[in-house]
């Protein structure tokens, strides 16, 4: 592939996968889960959080793509998990 083109299943990543920092394409958070809990995620001030009480991990989105790794990941503490699930 050469840089700044786009073919073929990258061009269908790059329309599932918003570049300009907009919010996540409902298609593909549908898919994705935690890696740590398997929960689903929803999108919360341009981070992806966990549903999972036990865990409450958020994973940065860079660029429009999800960073899924648990390296990368930070817990949020338990009350700041909690308004973030009721705002959510």
């Amino acid at each position: 592939m050469v840089a700044g083109v786009t073919t073929g299943a990258n061009r269908n990543l790059a329309q599932t996968c918003d570049t300009r920092g907009m919010a996540i394409d409902p298609a593909l958070l549908d898919i994705l889960v935690c890696p740590l809990s398997k929960a689903s995620l929803v999108e919360i001030d341009g981070a992806l959080v966990s549903t999972d009480p036990e865990t409450r991990m958020r994973y940065r989105v860079d660029g429009g793509i999800p960073v899924m790794l648990v390296e990368e990941a930070e817990r949020m503490p338990m009350d700041e998990w909690k308004e973030a699930m009721a705002n959510a």
